[in-house]
């Protein structure tokens, strides 16, 4: 028989390579994973304050539209009242069936020490009547109304003038009601809180 060769292994006399190791892992890496996973923040986001409900009063026609075009502007509903209120106190002699019975009446003033009057020629109600003044308030206007009296004048009267007014309530959130109130401004003096119900 022939003599067999004897072969080394295939991976003899050759030295095995190592693995090559991970390297170890950070610091910073080790930390994180040993932290804890953190919630979301809280929403910290601020509610809007709540609306607020108020009143403008004794508005003219004019002041009304106005504001009326601003509330408007800013999406605001509201409701708006006219009323009927004396802006003036009147004292007169009332009218007279004419134009010589008038001028007997102021004669007769005169003749008291009132000088100051004139005869209504407007056409109206009030045609020929004598106007002894007219007034602010009705406080003023019954004092020079004692002082005709006192003199002797027993034919005069007070009436009060009428002038339309507007009043207007809606309720709306804090902004809008400084854009409605922004130059220029309209009646915030006499804007008010509602009234509780």
């Amino acid at each position: 028989e022939g003599a067999t060769e004897d072969r080394p292994p295939a991976d003899a006399g050759i030295a095995a390579e190592p693995e090559a190791a991970e390297p170890p892992a950070s610091a910073a890496e080790t930390a994180t994973a040993a932290a804890p996973a953190t919630s979301a923040p809280a929403n910290t986001a601020v509610s809007a304050p709540p609306p607020v409900c108020m009143v403008w009063s004794e508005l003219s026609t004019t002041e009304a539209d106005q504001l009326a075009v601003r509330l408007r502007r800013t999406g605001t509903s509201f409701s708006r009242n006219r009323t009927e209120v004396p802006g003036s106190w009147w004292v007169r002699i009332p009218p007279q069936p004419s134009q010589e019975q008038a001028e007997q009446r102021v004669r007769e003033a005169r003749a008291l020490g009132v000088t100051d009057s004139f005869i209504v020629q407007d056409n109206g109600p009030n045609r020929h009547a004598v106007s002894l003044g007219l007034f602010k308030t009705e406080a003023r206007a019954r004092q020079m109304l004692n002082q005709l009296r006192t003199r002797g004048l027993r034919n005069a009267g007070i009436e009060p003038r009428m002038v339309t007014t507007f009043r207007i309530q809606a309720q709306l959130s804090p902004a809008a009601l400084r854009t409605v109130e922004a130059a220029p401004r309209i009646a915030a003096g006499r804007r008010v809180p509602c009234a509780n119900r």
